[in-house]
């Protein structure tokens, strides 16, 4: 059993912590008992290659690099914003000694707990979990939508302040849920889909942008969806809702980050510029989502039979 370190960084753990603290899941750094990983867990998508082949020691090493990429990322961010002192800094310590030390074991690899070190953390804002978390939901609900007629919508509203975006995301959540009870009972549409929330920072005006992406089956189903989203909230661009068809990769698209940890700006000058989202305003928005499901399947949609 050989194992493999995570990318050094300057943050270090003494013996023994707890980071996670008391009552928190395993998933979050907690020790607990060994045991076999279960179908669809971080563990088991995190696999070295899940593909038996002849290129499987060049993808195991691909893999390894993207999440030590992941890993690379993951921690300064998140040391940025524990250093806010708020109230997810444990949160936030937490994803800097996620999968610290990994152990191989045949052909998959594992977050090793023992002796100190830390498990998945779990969160939403740490690039390793998050990245075996898309996978994880493209495996339970890409196969489900395959035989849809498959319309990728977006409904958005006006940006909001900081202290009006948990307002604003749980007004959404309402607005949806009329907007769906509304088609089926009013509108007699049959309406399946799948939703994701994002939000966005406006690092120019310093506001905040949620909106939903949904995949939905049908034209019919999709259209009636906007209109009702328009009459929830008026005040809402007609122009900035969109309707299109899904293309191939509209599954992967919309189990992509739910925010964006680098924005693009457009200068003065008309240079469009990439910059890293500060920690403040990612602060903002993940104190925000605490709680909420980012990504849900709405009336109709079941996920792949076997997945979890």
């Amino acid at each position: 059993m050989a194992p493999l370190a995570a990318p050094r960084t300057r943050a270090r753990r003494p013996a023994g912590q707890n980071v996670g603290g008391r009552g928190a899941r395993a998933s979050e750094g907690n020790q607990g008992p060994e045991r076999a990983p279960a179908k669809g867990s971080l563990d088991t998508l995190a696999q070295l290659d899940q593909k038996a082949g002849p290129s499987t020691a060049t993808g195991a090493a691909a893999k390894l690099q993207k999440r030590a990429r992941s890993k690379f990322f993951s921690v300064p961010l998140a040391t940025s914003l524990a250093e806010l002192r708020g109230p997810l800094e444990k949160s936030y310590r937490n994803t800097i000694y996620c999968a610290h030390r990994l152990v191989q074991e045949g052909d998959q690899l594992r977050a090793d707990v023992a002796g100190g070190a830390g498990g998945y953390c779990g969160n939403r804002w740490c690039l390793v979990c998050s990245r075996v978390r898309i996978a994880r939901a493209i495996t339970r609900y890409a196969p489900a939508i395959e035989g849809w007629r498959g319309y990728m919508v977006t409904l958005t509203i006006p940006n909001v302040g900081a202290a009006e975006l948990p307002g604003a995301i749980e007004g959404m959540h309402r607005a949806f849920t009329a907007a769906k009870r509304a088609i089926k009972r009013t509108d007699r549409i049959t309406f399946r889909a799948l939703r994701k929330l994002e939000c966005t920072h406006n690092q120019v005006r310093g506001d905040f942008h949620p909106h939903f992406h949904v995949i939905v089956d049908g034209e019919a189903g999709a259209r009636a969806l906007v209109r009702r989203w328009l009459e929830a909230y008026p005040e809402a661009v007609a122009a900035a809702q969109d309707v299109r068809p899904c293309g191939a990769g509209s599954a992967k698209e919309l189990f992509k980050y739910f925010t964006k940890l680098v924005t693009k700006v457009q200068t003065k000058g008309g240079a469009v510029i990439s910059r890293v989202t500060p920690p403040e305003a990612l602060d903002v928005i993940f104190r925000a989502m605490r709680g909420r499901r980012v990504g849900a399947p709405q009336t109709g949609m079941h996920a792949q039979p076997g997945a979890r």
